[in-house]
């Protein structure tokens, strides 16, 4: 309780090899949160490497033809050797003896086979080889099947791998005995500290009496080779053993090697004018360093601090204690206590600790290194260097909770514009990193110039979206979603639901206009209505009037008597306008603020300037029972008279007249049309006339003729009489 530490023995099944651990930390007050930000959840994921369940390493040994052990320096045609394997994981029959298989390979010339060992008796997991393996100086072309071929100074590596446990492998080498100076290992340093590989030494067989022409290296694993070469990089030798400064350093911040404890490399000599090669295993002696920056988490009160580090390469987590860091400041170091390991990413060299920096506190400007004079070593034991590089230190602000968040139409044109953030603490603009959602649709990243504080708040920030989220559609309702994080840490995000603060608008509206008396009781225009969202079915009622502007901008008034429902956003007004004879497609049509529509969610539409929308008005349809028709005399003499066949309009509130679409043609009683009448048009209507004569222009004889009458579709037949008297 003194520490607010709490020790627990937590027992964990695990298996052979990396065994995932997650662990969730749960805290919270015993009684209502007061001043505290709430209760608190934090996740760690752990690794424990286990090797203790039935697992058996195995050994390799060389002997020669009287099983005795010998040298690792052979002769070439004379050597003869057996492979022995020690490992209990190769018994996998236990009714009799198994069979495991080595590799041997020359990497000078290629040269490799493969050579089975036979179990000693049933389940002893001693294997060995049924005859000796022969050293031949001969090419890989002429040896044979238990034969490596090998010349002076070459080295074969003989190693074997379990075939139940690809982790667990043995090895041996053997190397030919060579009158020149053999690379025996080499070691790379970085001798500066300052995170990259620098120098390189490497030990031969005999004292050299020249430089070697060039050295390859692998580092930081097989696939990558660099290559030193005498008057290029600085070579010197003393004794046997050569000492290369690289003039092109290695890459930054890799200190170690990524798939195993060395590599290899290959040296490059000329003797008695011949180039002499010779392979040797690569180790390292490089101390681990800091990479990147140290983040070091917002610590509002005394206490220990949490630091995620990132490191050059593995270390031993079990000698990462004591002072093993040190807090640099104005170019003092200061030596912080190691409390303890939270966790280490897989896969990375990342992890996060707990120290504790007594009376110091970090602070903007302060760098963090290792301490080369503490415990610390990586998988090979090597210390930190004592000038090891330092990383910059940044104070990674806790992620405040988002209090409040609504969206809003501010200038009432029926689409989102603007978005209002409030957090539980304050708040820098600039470093926020910001996503919109809408709808579930993609999420949207807001461009910091969009972000700007609240003024008079230190805690809100408004962000401009216009038409980011919702294009141009006439829209005021919908669900809105937030994601906040820190720029410099885009990982940690608060996720927060944006709540709808736009009031509706109209999105469209169409008039359905009544031809008849407008006077009369019961007739009336139809108003359809679709709003931006659904909205309040009782505030409908509240809607008398609707105002409207024609295109002399001259104001009218559409009064209403009636409505219904067609959906939730769609509704039909019935009524007449007034001040104007009837709307025109085009007028301007608007919520009547003091009818105070509202949305489900309460908000109400209040402006005077809320969206401004053209009005569809509906074609007039005319048809022949809109119209009055004349005709005679009948019979007439087309003598001394004209037949005459008119329309006209009824009385109606539209100042149209009937378009040239009218027809009208003359046939006799057997169907031949006699002639096409051609119409005169007034100011209401349309007339035909009809002087008794036939196309060619004589006058048709006594009798019955049909008059036939077309308008929009609509047909009429009457009878005309002709008497010549």
């Amino acid at each position: 309780e003194k520490d607010k530490r709490y020790d627990f023995t937590i027992p964990v099944p695990v298996q052979n090899g990396r065994n995932n651990v997650d662990i969730t930390l749960f805290a919270g007050p015993p009684i209502a949160c007061v001043d505290c930000y709430g209760c608190a959840v934090s996740n760690h994921s752990f690794y424990i490497e286990f090797q203790g369940a039935k697992q058996y390493p195995s050994l390799l040994v060389l002997r020669d033809q009287a099983m005795q052990p010998m040298s690792d320096t052979v002769k070439l045609d004379t050597t003869q050797f057996h492979v022995i394997v020690t490992d209990r994981n190769g018994n996998q029959n236990g009714k009799a003896p198994d069979v495991v298989t080595v590799r041997i390979k020359n990497s000078v010339n290629g040269d490799s086979i493969s050579v089975v060992l036979h179990e000693t008796g049933d389940s002893t997991g001693i294997f060995q080889t049924t005859s000796p393996i022969a050293v031949v100086d001969r090419t890989p072309a002429e040896s044979g099947n238990e034969q490596i071929a090998m010349n002076g100074g070459d080295r074969v590596r003989i190693w074997y791998v379990d075939p139940t446990d690809s982790t667990d492998s043995s090895e041996a080498f053997i190397t030919s005995r060579a009158d020149f100076p053999l690379a025996l290992r080499g070691w790379l340093k970085d001798s500066d500290g300052d995170g990259s590989v620098d120098l390189m030494m490497v030990e031969y067989s005999i004292p050299l009496k020249e430089n070697v022409d060039s050295i390859l290296v692998n580092f930081p694993n097989a696939t990558v080779a660099t290559m030193a070469r005498a008057g290029i990089d600085e070579m010197t030798f003393a004794a046997n053993v050569v000492t290369v400064r690289f003039v092109k350093p290695f890459p930054d911040g890799v200190t170690g090697f990524t798939s195993a404890l060395y590599t290899s490399g290959t040296s490059y000599l000329t003797s008695t004018g011949l180039v002499k090669t010779s392979l040797f295993n690569v180790f390292d002696s490089i101390g681990p360093v800091l990479n990147d920056k140290a983040i070091v988490r917002e610590r509002p009160a005394s206490g220990n601090d949490t630091v995620t580090l990132t490191l050059s390469e593995s270390i031993r987590l079990d000698n990462f204690k004591g002072k093993a860091l040190l807090l640099r400041r104005e170019g003092v170091d200061y030596p912080l206590e190691m409390i303890g390991i939270l966790s280490s990413e897989p896969g990375s060299y990342t992890m996060t600790v707990i120290c504790n920096a007594g009376s110091m506190q970090f602070a903007a400007g302060d760098s963090l290194r290792l301490n080369g004079e503490s415990a610390l070593t990586d998988l090979s034991g090597n210390r930190p260097h004592r000038d090891n590089r330092a990383v910059p230190v940044v104070i990674k602000a806790g992620m405040p909770r988002v209090d409040s968040a609504f969206y809003y139409d501010t200038d009432f044109d029926g689409r989102i514009d603007l978005v209002r953030m409030e957090f539980s603490k304050q708040v820098v603009p600039e470093l926020l990193s910001i996503r919109l959602r809408w709808n579930n649709n993609q999420w949207t990243a807001i461009d910091n110039s969009r972000i700007s504080p609240v003024p008079g708040s230190s805690n809100a920030v408004i962000i401009v979206v216009d038409t980011l989220l919702i294009n141009n559609e006439v829209v005021t309702s919908g669900t809105m979603a937030g994601s906040v994080a820190q720029t410099n840490f885009p990982q940690d995000t608060v996720i927060s639901e944006i709540h709808d603060r736009a009031a509706p608008v109209i999105a469209s509206a169409r008039f359905t206009l009544c031809n008849g008396d407008i006077t009369k009781e019961g007739i009336t225009d139809t108003l359809r209505i679709i709003f931006s969202e659904i909205v309040n079915g009782e505030s409908i009622g509240h809607i008398t009037a609707f105002d409207l502007l024609n295109s002399d901008m001259a104001g009218y008034t559409f009064n209403v008597s009636g409505h219904r429902m067609i959906n939730q956003r769609e509704y039909l007004f019935f009524g007449i306008s007034q001040g104007v004879a009837y709307p025109h497609t085009g007028d301007l049509i608007w919520l009547p603020p003091a009818a105070h529509i509202a949305d489900l969610k309460g908000n109400i539409q209040s402006s005077e300037n809320n969206r401004r929308v053209p009005v569809m008005v509906d074609d007039v349809t005319f048809s022949l029972k809109n119209v009055d028709t004349f005709y005679g005399p009948n019979p007439f003499n087309p003598i001394i008279e004209k037949f005459t066949f008119s329309l006209k309009l009824k009385a109606s509130r539209f100042p149209f007249k009937l378009d040239s679409s009218a027809q009208a043609t003359i046939y006799d009683q057997v169907g031949n049309m006699v002639t096409e009448l051609v119409s005169k048009e007034d100011i209401a209507g349309i007339a035909f006339e009809w002087n008794g004569t036939n196309r060619r222009g004589r006058i048709v004889g006594n009798g019955t003729y049909l008059l036939y009458f077309s308008y929009r579709g609509e047909k009429e037949k009457r009878m005309v009489g002709v008497s010549r008297k």
